[in-house]
């Protein structure tokens, strides 16, 4: 998207209060409305790891670059999706879809993210099993971790790993955020 590049281009003192700026924030905006329960946050990420532009406004300025989607964006060159996540300060779990925003020229200029409350895993598999297939369990885990990401049996039992983990790969996990 050209109207990307030009934003990213600018300095940090330029992006403040342009059109483009305002353009791109509606953008993201009418995004975010799509779906006002599951999306926490759309935004544009800079090459260094900052928020410049959010949904949320409590998040421009955070450096999100010792996260995983930011990570994997700039390793892979590829969107990605990480999580679940867990928020240090209250608890919930979100989900992380990147994407590399390119220059004309194919470089990475920055990463478009959106963070999801994970459980829109969890409401999905609720809308595809009916009340009579309720008795059937259905299982999500991440394969990396073996955790539950999401679960039609018993809710305790989700964001829960299925197996043991050590000392040695909570400490991996905890690094990941």
């Amino acid at each position: 998207n050209p109207e990307f590049e030009e934003f990213l281009i600018l300095s940090p003192e330029e992006q403040k209060n342009t059109s483009v700026q305002k353009n791109l924030r509606s953008r993201l905006d009418a995004l975010a409305r799509r779906n006002t329960i599951f999306i926490r946050s759309i935004a544009i990420i800079d090459t260094n790891g900052i928020n410049i532009i959010d949904t949320n406004d409590a998040n421009v300025g955070r450096s999100e670059s010792n996260f995983e989607f930011f990570n994997q964006t700039f390793q892979t060159n590829q969107r990605t999706v990480t999580g679940p996540v867990f928020n240090q300060q209250n608890g919930k779990a979100g989900l992380f879809f990147s994407s590399p925003i390119r220059n004309e020229a194919g470089r990475i200029i920055g990463v478009l993210r959106t963070e999801y409350d994970a459980g829109v895993i969890q409401s999905l598999i609720n809308t595809i099993t009916s009340s009579d297939e309720k008795s059937q369990l259905i299982s999500i885990i991440r394969k990396d971790t073996f955790v539950q990401i999401a679960y039609t049996g018993d809710p305790k039992y989700t964001y829960k790993s299925i197996q043991e983990i050590n000392l040695n790969q909570l400490k991996i996990l905890q690094s990941k955020n």
